[in-house]
């Protein structure tokens, strides 16, 4: 668990309109967790300069390298998939965000 609370330490607040916000949690469940290897080799990957939009898709870069490790249980590599569908999935709102003049 101390390498997830790490990774979202480093990728900060990314900040939403609350219309943004609401929506976005309405459609798109949330993001499952790491293993906490993955979450670890991830952490290690991260790190996080820019936007919101540029840190998340840091993020997932972060953990598709990470998920590629040799010692990576297939399941642990299947839910390291999931959190980056998640996280994918939520792009489009934070692209609404700069549509809309925040972050």
């Amino acid at each position: 668990m101390e390498s997830t609370k790490i990774l979202k330490r480093k990728l900060g607040t990314v900040s939403l309109y609350i219309p943004v916000h609401n929506e976005l949690h309405s459609k798109i469940p949330g993001v499952p967790l790491l293993h906490p290897d993955v979450a670890h080799r991830a952490s290690r990957e991260f790190n996080p300069i820019g936007t919101g939009v540029e840190r998340v898709n840091q993020l997932i870069s972060a953990i598709g390298i990470s998920i590629l490790h040799s010692s990576t249980h297939h399941i642990e590599k299947q839910t390291g998939l999931l959190a980056i569908r998640a996280l994918d999935a939520q792009l489009p709102y934070l692209d609404q965000q700069v549509t809309l003049g925040g972050q």
